[in-house]
């Protein structure tokens, strides 16, 4: 928790003694298990929260008045001399909260209501403790608030967001279980591939399903189906491709290098299935307007057909409205070129008779 927090509260009661100091040890230890050199600045402030006591109860060995921060850094620096182990225990949690925590803080809890009625506390009313202890928690609430608010939790100076942390924090369980020194900064670097390299194959996937889909002639999602001109076919592509960097803005855990980084591996890899679909679209449009020429063809061949121009006409030009350009010039030359002929064999037949 210390490694991700931006704000690390301790809790203890009365004034702050070495039998106090012992009893943190084992919360303590968080330090030996952390490695984040150069990376001091990301570090969570330390909040210590001294309940029962009395802000004028913090004197020193002279019995002058000291604020509550000048109370805490004089226990944190100063023992009683002794040397057993339980006061050993003592002087390696002032060097661990010393060394860990570079911005320390302490606020001192008045008893919340008078002694006779700590019993019944539960059932007291907010409004019914006493001003001091009020006080005081409106002072921890205002501080808990800037000081997250203000130390916003980071990795190489880039704030991360509720999903970044999600993913981190479950990085960092994992090699908490596995007995492993815990680093941030190789964490995230272990985060942010993972998760990207990950979202990035669920993304081409999709991405490749429905464009595979399309190039197999089939209607996809908003109804496009093969062929298509190039216009529409490049608003379908368009589109996809806006939906995906949508998904990948919101999902996509990193700094911005990573995260350029996968996203372009993914833009080349579906440039690849777009461009098949490109060929498949001028190949079904070939096809359909081959099966519009030869209808075509039968029409000008055929002086006997009920069919009027007009509706030959609508069905081949409707079909050459929904193809793309290249094959659209060569069905439109081929229908002129067939046209043309049967316009000299009729002038030949003409000339014949006269």
């Amino acid at each position: 928790c210390a490694v991700l927090a931006s704000l690390v509260v301790l809790n203890t009661r009365g004034a702050l003694t070495d039998d106090v100091l012992q009893t943190l040890a084992p919360a303590s230890r968080f330090g030996d298990s952390i490695e984040e050199r150069g990376s001091e600045g990301q570090r969570p402030a330390l909040l210590w929260l001294l309940r029962d006591f009395e802000e004028t109860a913090a004197r020193d060995a002279m019995g002058r008045q000291l604020s509550t921060d000048d109370y805490m850094e004089r226990a944190l620096s100063t023992s009683n001399g002794v040397q057993g182990p339980k006061d050993l225990a003592a002087g390696e949690v002032r060097q661990t909260l010393v060394r860990f925590f570079r911005q320390r803080t302490c606020i001192a809890l008045p008893p919340p209501t008078a002694a006779a009625q700590l019993g019944r506390l539960k059932e007291l009313p907010y409004g019914n403790l006493s001003a001091g202890f009020k006080s005081a928690a409106d002072q921890v609430r205002a501080h808990v608030l800037s000081s997250c608010l203000g130390n916003p939790k980071g990795v190489s100076g880039q704030a991360i967001g509720c999903l970044a942390f999600t993913h981190l924090l479950r990085q960092l369980v994992e090699a908490a279980n596995g007995n492993r020194i815990l680093s941030i900064r190789s964490s995230w670097e272990s985060v942010q591939h993972t998760t990207c390299g990950q979202l990035a194959d669920e993304l081409r996937a999709e991405a490749a399903q429905k464009l595979r889909t399309l190039a197999s002639g089939q209607p996809v999602l908003g109804g496009a189906q093969l062929p298509l001109t190039d216009e529409a076919l490049h608003i379908v592509l368009r589109d996809q491709r806006h939906s995906l960097k949508s998904q990948w803005e919101e999902q996509a855990v990193g700094n911005e290098v990573v995260r350029k980084e996968y996203w372009q591996e993914l833009k080349e890899t579906l440039a690849r299935e777009e461009a098949m679909v490109r060929v498949q679209n001028t190949r079904l449009a070939d096809q359909r307007l081959m099966e519009g020429l030869q209808a075509w063809q039968r029409w000008l061949d055929d002086d006997g057909t009920t069919t009027s121009v007009e509706q030959i006409c609508n069905q081949l030009g409707g079909t050459m409205d929904k193809v793309p350009a290249m094959p659209l010039s060569r069905a439109g030359r081929a229908a002129l070129q067939a046209a043309a002929c049967r316009v000299s064999a009729a002038r030949s037949a003409v000339a014949a008779t006269m």
